[in-house]
């Protein structure tokens, strides 16, 4: 975002006067941190926008707190030193990543009892947040994967931060602190054999209801009564609530990409309603109690995103298609209530769209779109819209030539959801080749064809009545329509089907190509393998593209033109390779070529005496260079002269 201002210097001044006067403080401002601007939210005078967390933390003052929208942020050796929040929308993809190396965040020398961080997810780097010389800070309700060989959270100096309800998993260390007075409550250290949970000189009382699975869970306490290590004292399971050897059931984990990880709780899991209330209930899933881990307590209140949505069209009856067979993949989220289906004319998911669907029929009713289809996992929509209106006439461009090939273009037809590529040889226009269906492009390059043979070619467009769709999955109650914020997952990943009978455009004007090798052959470094192109330099230049279009809708059409063709090619080589080694004889090839490319011009369209003239005339020069070669090998048995 660009902050800009027309004010003069003393006309700030003044402002600031003003409301020093007026206002007894400052109000807060929200800091929302994106990838990019089309996310921005529009700016005001409560909210400020900006594309990197960097820029956000230090023009964020005291009191003010900072939103970082989901995606992955590269966030590395960043301080805080000032009284400010910072809180993702969504923990599981809203991502500070800190590149292997260093801290990712550290609080220096922050008292405020307002302070929290939470719902971020903390990835890669030495260590996640480093707490110094601060007090009443609270970590919640985020996930820490930083490494193997790294530490999670670390203080030193600070005073009753509190670490309630988050989700460790595979660090090196959890939590590791010479600070008395922390607050480790309800979360789940997931570890692996040589991992340590907390390493603190915090009194066993303040360590409640968390979950240890897999590695240490501790040192021996130092300065309390005990020297006992955590694990075996009476209390630490019987009087603080806290739970060890069972695995907490996530949803899904073990995957190497971290925004497929998914620390939502099973239905089977020792930590649903085993938390302390203390902190606070659930907002989501169990509403009784509080459950231990990121999603317990005051979490982010968004399902898991719905994952392999896939359909299959087919006919109700008789042989138009109108139906669509819709199914996906359970969120197992024991905190999973159902899931809605999300249809449209157009997608939902481009800026500014939203799905819109009044026609589709399920079970016999007449549904708009979302759909709730409950706990179902697959849903069948009938009674689509199956016409399309018929698409115009594609322009189909001039075919470049490719070795063994043709590299088509053409003009995107409104409406179009797919192009019918149609050719055959021009000397044989009736025995055409099976014909090729393009979707979602506007280009595509005949392969297999054979060099030197002229092809015809044409396309239509298809339009077919296109549907858009996406599923999520709902917390709590079935009310839709806002995914991605609260109680409904992010929309799934968009499927887009078509049905009906597909309306077909006119084919578009046939146009003509002829395959041919790019590179020269034999090879001639940095020339040109044709005589024309040698003598202009070239096979870009307006002469040679001239002649090229003449040899293409001219001499390839008929069986004379093609015998001279490859005649022509038969010795051009050779004789481009000549003309290269004396470049002092170009000007006189290109004074023999530029009356017939002139003829060429006026001829294109000229009658057929006219079009053997110009033949003639195109193979005039290449015999004189032809008997030019004979003679000097006939007075040079050894070779060209140089």
């Amino acid at each position: 975002m660009k902050y800009c201002s027309s004010l003069s210097l003393s006309a700030a001044f003044l402002t600031a006067a003003v409301l020093l006067i007026s206002s007894p403080s400052v109000a807060a401002v929200t800091h929302v941190v994106v990838e990019t601007n089309d996310q921005c939210p529009t700016v005001t005078t409560t909210t400020i926008c900006y594309l990197s967390f960097h820029d956000a933390v230090i023009n964020a003052i005291a009191g003010d707190s900072i939103e970082i929208r989901p995606g992955t942020h590269t966030v590395a050796n960043e301080t805080l030193n000032k009284s400010v929040s910072i809180y993702g929308i969504e923990t599981s993809r809203t991502i500070f990543n800190g590149g292997g190396s260093g801290t990712i965040l550290t609080i220096s020398g922050v008292t405020n009892p307002s302070m929290s961080i939470r719902n971020i997810t903390f990835f890669s780097a030495n260590v996640g947040i480093a707490v110094q010389n601060s007090s009443s800070l609270v970590i919640r309700n985020n996930l820490f994967e930083v490494g193997t060989g790294s530490t999670a959270i670390t203080t030193s100096g600070s005073l009753a931060t509190s670490v309630f309800n988050n989700t460790f998993y595979l660090n090196g260390s959890g939590i590791v602190s010479n600070d008395a007075n922390l607050n480790i409550i309800n979360n789940i250290f997931y570890q692996s054999t040589s991992s340590t949970a907390i390493s603190s000189n915090v009194s066993l009382s303040s360590i409640k209801n968390n979950l240890f699975f897999g590695g240490t869970i501790g040192p021996p306490l130092i300065t309390t009564v005990t020297t006992t290590p955590f694990s075996s004292d009476p209390n630490f399971t019987t009087a603080n609530g806290n739970i060890s050897t069972l695995d907490p059931s996530f949803v899904f984990i073990g995957a190497n990409d971290i925004t497929q990880l998914d620390f939502h709780l099973l239905a089977s899991s020792p930590c649903i309603t085993a938390g302390d209330t203390s902190v606070g209930f659930n907002n989501t899933g169990n509403l009784s109690g509080t459950d231990i881990g990121a999603y317990g307590g005051q979490s982010d209140r968004i399902p898991f995103i719905v994952s392999n949505v896939s359909g299959v069209v087919s006919a109700s009856s008789g042989t138009i298609t109108d139906t669509i067979t819709l199914s996906w993949s359970p969120n197992n989220a024991y905190s999973t209530k159902g899931y809605n289906v999300y249809y449209g004319k157009t997608s939902g998911q481009a800026p500014g769209g939203s799905y819109t669907g009044t026609d589709a029929v399920v079970s016999g009713v007449t549904r708009t779109s979302p759909i709730d289809v409950d706990t179902a996992t697959s849903v069948v929509l009938t009674g689509l819209t199956t016409t399309a209106a018929t698409p115009a006439k594609p322009v189909l461009f001039t075919p470049q030539p490719r070795n063994e090939g043709l590299l088509l273009s053409w003009a995107a037809v409104p409406g179009a959801t797919s192009y019918i590529i149609n050719y055959s040889l021009s000397s044989a226009p009736t025995l055409t080749f099976p014909p090729i269906t393009v979707t979602n492009a506007t280009s595509y390059t005949l392969s297999g064809l054979v060099n030197g043979e002229l092809y015809t070619i044409s396309i239509t467009a298809e339009a077919q009545s296109p549907y858009y769709l996406a599923v999520t999955a709902y917390d709590l109650s079935s009310t839709a329509g806002d995914p991605g914020v609260q109680d409904e997952s992010r929309y799934s990943e968009e499927l887009v089907l078509y049905v009906g009978v597909p309306g077909i455009s006119p084919p578009s004007d046939p146009v003509q190509g002829l395959p041919e090798k790019l590179v020269p052959y034999p090879n001639l470094p940095n020339t040109g393998c044709f005589i024309a192109t040698a003598a202009y330099g070239s096979r870009d230049a307006f002469a040679v593209k001239v002649l090229r279009e003449f040899r293409d809708r001219h001499l390839q059409t008929n069986a004379p033109g093609r015998s001279f063709v490859r005649w022509y090619y038969s010795f051009s080589p050779a004789a481009a390779q000549y003309l290269n080694e004396h470049p002092g004889l170009k000007p006189f090839v290109r004074a023999a070529l530029d009356p017939v490319v002139s003829l060429v011009l006026v001829i294109t369209r000229a009658p057929s005496l006219a079009l053997a003239v110009a033949a003639m005339l195109l193979i005039a020069p290449t015999a004189l260079l032809a008997r030019r070669k004979r003679s000097l090998r006939a007075h040079h048995p050894e070779g060209y002269p140089s």
